[in-house]
């Protein structure tokens, strides 16, 4: 099947015949409030301090803690942890070969509707700006 417009990916065809070489070495989410990294048995969900007035993220052991349900991100002893998955979440960032993965959609594709969800900056991002102005009017989508 074709790969679509707004994704980046990789072909994992050949982890479907057996081959046993990782295909990446860590996994990121994109939300319109969020980015999201698991490397291991750790998830890093990083949040723009604006969002809450403070620094603000969370940390799980998906070993330990597969539900989530015990945010380890303010104990310092995971700091060095954190700042090394924000490192490699940045990294990827950085060099996806899709930077714009929400939208437009390339020339070409179906037109992804920008006012659906959120009201979307022309790369496909939402502002602080726009963020502060949400929790103002009291939107708690995503907080």
């Amino acid at each position: 099947m074709p790969p679509l417009a707004t994704c980046d990916g990789k072909d994992l065809t050949p982890l479907l015949y057996g081959e046993k070489k990782a295909v990446h070495t860590i996994g990121v989410t994109e939300c319109p409030f969020s980015k999201s990294i698991r490397k291991g048995k750790w998830r890093m969900v990083h949040y723009p301090p604006e969002m809450f007035g403070k620094e603000f993220g969370e940390l799980y052991n998906l070993e330990e803690d597969p539900w989530e349900m015990r945010n380890l991100f303010f104990e310092r002893e995971y700091q060095p942890l954190i700042n090394e998955l924000r490192k490699e979440l940045l990294n990827r960032l950085l060099t996806t070969t899709r930077p714009n993965t929400i939208c437009p959609s390339p020339a070409g594709g179906d037109p992804i509707t920008r006012e659906k969800n959120y009201p979307y900056e022309a790369d496909g991002k939402i502002s602080l700006k726009l963020i502060k102005k949400m929790i103002e009017e009291g939107n708690k989508n995503y907080l």
